[in-house]
């Protein structure tokens, strides 16, 4: 017996197959209604949504490509990119930037070839919070991919790639109570003399820093200066959990400057110290125990 199947058929079968692809792949939607970030320089006065429907790039060395100067602030990239590559190497130039501002979230598209990519600040009097990085990629940018001062941030599905060529460089930097850094991937950190650090969480309890992969931190005058995953100044309860952390100079994961916590189930390789301080919690590779 021979069965046929109509031409008409097939496509149904496609359209279904294509139906159930898209249903099971999370793709991450433009955001439309939202004030149109057209020109940079651009400075932020009021809260709401704020998007690209372009790629943007400037020249300015110094300065940023945006300021938010109020609180409650979307800025969606909608995939495309901000770029500063045009000032130069010695740019000293802030992608976007925030100081002492509350719930801000920035998302979705590439920020290339600034000083900073991200930087939001808490002054020594000010207060920062509720922040949320995430489906950034920072690359070419000269001394920190993404860093956020405030409490309660959460820094998660980032991609930072290539950060460096000043004195220090840092891939992801935070600092505050109850941080998350979830699910980044940072590669190539390299410093010129300072330090080199692919992920560093500094002066805040409770930070969780989980599923992150790094690789490739190096430092060119000074190699002992270089770290992984590194918890800095932070007075307790600090969790490092289920990072893969590669051939980044003297430690993998390390707890510095009276920083404690746990590290556990971590996966590390091709380090001088696999761990420096911290409380070993199990399932680590290689096991830190003698």
């Amino acid at each position: 017996m021979t069965y046929s199947i109509s031409s008409q058929s097939v496509r149904c079968v496609v359209a279904a197959l294509a139906c159930c692809v898209a249903l099971s792949s999370p793709v991450l939607a433009e955001t439309t209604e939202c004030t149109v970030i057209d020109s940079l320089p651009y400075i932020i006065a009021d809260q709401g949504v704020y998007c690209l429907k372009a790629s943007l790039g400037t020249d300015i060395a110094t300065g940023n490509a945006i300021t938010i100067n109020t609180n409650n602030v979307t800025i969606d990239l909608n995939g495309f990119k901000l770029g500063g590559l045009a000032a130069g190497p010695s740019t000293q130039a802030i992608g976007i930037f925030a100081e002492d501002r509350k719930n801000i979230t920035i998302r979705n598209g590439i920020i290339r070839g600034f000083y900073f990519a991200i930087n939001l600040l808490e002054s020594p009097t000010g207060l920062s919070l509720g922040h949320l990085i995430e489906d950034v990629r920072a690359d070419q940018n000269r001394a920190i991919g993404i860093q956020v001062f405030g409490h309660g941030t959460i820094v998660r599905r980032n991609q930072v790639v290539t950060t460096g060529g000043g004195d220090y460089a840092y891939g992801i930097a935070t600092l505050g109570d109850g941080v998350r850094i979830l699910d980044n991937d940072v590669t190539d950190t390299q410093a010129d003399s300072s330090w080199a650090i692919g992920i560093e969480h500094a002066r805040g309890t409770g930070a969780v820093l989980k599923n992150n992969r790094v690789s490739g931190v190096t430092n060119l005058s000074y190699p002992t200066q270089t770290s992984g995953i590194d918890l800095y100044n932070s007075p307790t309860s600090g969790m490092v959990i289920a990072n893969e952390v590669s051939d980044t100079g003297q430690d993998c994961i390390s707890f510095a400057d009276g920083a404690t916590g746990i590290y556990r189930n971590n996966t590390v390789s091709g380090c001088t110290t696999d761990y420096s301080g911290g409380t070993d919690g199990g399932g680590n590779f290689p096991d830190p125990s003698p």
